[in-house]
């Protein structure tokens, strides 16, 4: 099947996308330095990097299950991957299905009034090449130690976690992606906010299907508008 996403597919993948927002907002909150200092134990341990880092691999695994929404048999195969913890297999097979499954960074520019603009490519935030060490960052927080192995950096152990962070922050917060055997691509915001709303919390999300009015042009449909 291709073609594009039907109302029912843009919608599973919105609610994809606040499951993420809220997710990041929550890692933030754990990353914080009031939340370092609520979650401390008296060893000094950073337990709170603990729940920021479970909220990001969680991030990490939507980031590619999502754009999977489209073919069960293939997210299910995907998730099994990921549970064996082995992302860069994961990666590969979703790769192999949907070549548009990365979210591409993107900053909307208006060429004129109305609902045209051209999408202009954001170089910063997460890479793909990246993937498998930032699962394998945020993998080495969540699983319980041997108490007698080396433990884990407390300072610098939160310090990648925060530049974990604040690299998945552009790669998400306006993107591009195509979801599996569709053909027309989505354009994402994370950054969305429903009109009249205070900018506090972690907000609501915005997917819209994109029209293409030239090379590098595009615009909203009628519906979105």
């Amino acid at each position: 099947m291709s073609g594009r996403p039907t109302d029912a597919e843009q919608a599973a993948y919105t609610e994809v996308l606040q499951q993420i927002k809220y997710r990041m907002y929550t890692a933030d909150h754990f990353l914080s330095d009031a939340g370092h200092n609520y979650l401390s134990g008296p060893d000094g341990f950073p337990y709170a990097a603990e729940m920021a880092a479970l909220q990001l691999r969680k991030v990490l695994e939507l980031v590619l299950l999502g754009s999977l929404i489209t073919n069960k048999s293939a997210l299910a195969q995907s998730e099994k991957a990921l549970a064996r913890k082995k992302p860069d297999e994961a990666l590969k097979a979703v790769e192999k299905l949907n070549p548009n499954f990365w979210p591409h960074p993107v900053l909307q520019v208006p060429v004129k009034a109305g609902a045209l603009y051209v999408l202009e490519n954001v170089t910063d935030g997460l890479k793909r090449d990246e993937y498998g060490r930032a699962f394998g960052l945020v993998s080495e927080w969540v699983h319980a130690r041997n108490p007698l192995a080396q433990p884990l950096d407390p300072v610098g152990g939160r310090e990648k976690l925060r530049q974990l962070y604040w690299k998945l922050i552009p790669l998400l917060n306006h993107f591009v992606i195509g979801l599996v055997d569709r053909d027309a691509m989505l354009k994402c915001q994370m950054a969305a906010y429903p009109i009249g709303a205070p900018h506090t919390g972690p907000g609501e999300v915005e997917v819209v299907l994109l029209e293409r009015a030239g090379p590098m042009a595009w615009t909203l449909p009628p519906t979105a508008g």
